[in-house]
């Protein structure tokens, strides 16, 4: 689903301490988001690829489903990847919603 190229992975363990999302869970979106950059930060997550294909591993259950549903090469750039997340799994309440 991502753009290519490929830079490695990194080479510690770092899989026990990534951050999981999923709709069933307690976590909304930017809170995910948030946890997940500390995470990438932690870790020295530099490569953009690399940061896309993990937080694609972040994903559980519907999320995931969802995920590998998209086209190939559908998501061509970070910011494409974050919209089309917060899009689809965010708060869909508009600012009038709250005003009410």
């Amino acid at each position: 689903m991502l753009p290519q190229p490929l830079h490695d992975f990194p080479t510690t363990d770092y899989i026990k301490y990534m951050p999981k999302f999923d709709v069933e869970g307690e976590k909304i979106v930017e809170e995910h988001i948030t946890s997940f950059y500390g995470f990438a930060n932690n870790f020295g997550i530099e490569n953009v690829d690399v940061w896309m294909r993990l937080f694609a591993q972040s994903f559980d259950g519907e999320v995931r489903k969802w995920f590998r549903a998209l086209q190939p090469n559908w998501i061509t750039n970070i910011t494409a990847f974050y919209d089309t997340f917060v899009r689809k799994w965010g708060d869909k309440k508009d600012d009038l919603y709250y005003i009410t």
